[in-house]
């Protein structure tokens, strides 16, 4: 689990030392630490960066705490677009899922992610995601596994 978010970890440094100092720099490490919450198995975390009022985030909530309960995530996310005025941020978004359990199949997904953010006191917030379902755990078949083929 160390491992990933080292990944993770490294993969927003080399992304931030592309303007170090930067509202984008402070953005891309926000963004690795909030995604390396789901690796850290960590859904209180990830949804305290959500802002309340954010339309869908019950359901993203949701989709998390279901996902973390029965899944090994690892993440991996680059920023395609920032707009540092708008704090809109175009993401290509990875994920590996592993069962905690077997039986199971591994599933991985990757999508483009739409985010916008606000930023108070230091502090960034989740205004907008979408699609939440990129974050809903994989259907079960009657055999207890995703039904999906590893890769």
């Amino acid at each position: 689990m160390q491992r990933r978010a080292f990944l993770l970890q490294c993969a927003t440094t080399v992304l931030a030392a592309q303007q170090p100092g930067s509202v984008r720099q402070e953005f891309t490490n926000w963004l690795g630490q909030w995604a390396g919450n789901l690796s850290a198995d960590n859904p209180s975390s990830f949804i305290r960066a959500v802002d309340p009022q954010m339309p869908g985030r019950n359901l993203l909530a949701s989709h998390v705490a279901a996902l973390l309960r029965g899944w090994v995530v690892s993440s991996s996310v680059q920023i395609q677009s920032f707009d540092e005025e708008l704090g809109e941020a175009l993401l290509d978004w990875s994920v590996h899922l592993a069962p905690k359990t077997p039986p199971g199949v591994s599933e991985r997904r990757r999508e483009l992610l739409r985010l916008k953010t606000v930023r108070h006191k230091k502090r960034w917030r989740v205004v907008q995601l979408e699609p939440v379902d990129f974050f809903r755990p994989p259907a079960l078949d009657g055999n207890g596994s995703s039904g999906r083929s590893s890769q």
